[in-house]
C-alpha cells in the first residue's frame, strides 16, 4: 500500500489537507499524528474515521524515476504473466526509454513500473505498465502513470501525440488517466515479420 505520513499536531496544517494527499480512490494509507479529539476527520466533503495504528506497522513504498535492473524489470514481467526477456534485449530497449516511473516496496523490491518510449518530441508511447499481482488494486498503477504524465508534461511539446496500448479489460483504468480511445477514427494494427536477427 501506499502510505503518506502527516502531521496534523499542528492545527495550522490541517487545512491543508487536500492539497497534500491525492484523490482518496487512490487507496493512500494514511498514517496520521493528530491532537487530542480530533477524530474524525473531513476531506473532499466527507467525514473519515481515521483509525489510530503507527506507521512503522505499514508498509511503506517509493516512487522513483530510475530504470530497475534488467533482471528485475524481467522478474515483474514473468510476475504479470508476460514472457521473460534476456538482459542483453532488456538493456537495447532501456536505451531508448525516455521517461520512467517505478514503485518499490519497503525491500527495496520492485513492484510497479511503467515507461515511455518515442521521440520525445511528436509522438510518445506508454509501455511496460505493470504491477506486481499482490500490490495491484491498490493505486500503484495510477502513480506510475501519473508521474509518467507529468514528466511528459515538463518535457514535451503540448501538442505531441501520447498513446498507449491498453490491454483487454483496462480501457477504463487509462480512461481514468485521461486516455481517451480513438476508435473508431484509429484502429490498432500490428504486422509480425520473419525477421533475419536471430532471437537471443
Amino acid at each position: 500500500m501506499l502510505t503518506q505520513d502527516l502531521d496534523f499536531s499542528d492545527v495550522n496544517y490541517a487545512p491543508r489537507l487536500q492539497r497534500t494527499i491525492p484523490d482518496p480512490t487512490d487507496r493512500l494509507v494514511l498514517c496520521l499524528r493528530l491532537p487530542p479529539g480530533e477524530w474524525p476527520i473531513e476531506a473532499w466533503g466527507e467525514r473519515w474515521d481515521v483509525a489510530e495504528r503507527s506507521c512503522k506497522d505499514t508498509e511503506t513504498v517509493r516512487l522513483l524515476r530510475k530504470l530497475p535492473a534488467f533482471e528485475e524489470y524481467s522478474r515483474l514481467r514473468v510476475a504479470v504473466g508476460w514472457s521473460a526477456v534476456p538482459p542483453a534485449r532488456v538493456a537495447v530497449a532501456f536505451a531508448e526509454t525516455k521517461h520512467v516511473s517505478a514503485i518499490r516496496d519497503n525491500a527495496d523490491e520492485l513492484r510497479a513500473f511503467a515507461r515511455t518510449v518515442g521521440d520525445g518530441e511528436l509522438y510518445l508511447y506508454v509501455q511496460d505498465v505493470m504491477v506486481d499481482p499482490v500490490y495491484q488494486h491498490q493505486g500503484l498503477g495510477s502513480q506510475v502513470i501519473e508521474d509518467l504524465l507529468q514528466q511528459v508534461r515538463d518535457t514535451t511539446p503540448s501538442d505531441a501525440f501520447i498513446g498507449v496500448l491498453a490491454m483487454p479489460g483496462t480501457d477504463g483504468f487509462y480512461a481514468r488517466l485521461g486516455f481517451e480511445s480513438q476508435w473508431p477514427r484509429h484502429s490498432v494494427m500490428q504486422i509480425t515479420l520473419e525477421s533475419r536477427r536471430p532471437y537471443e
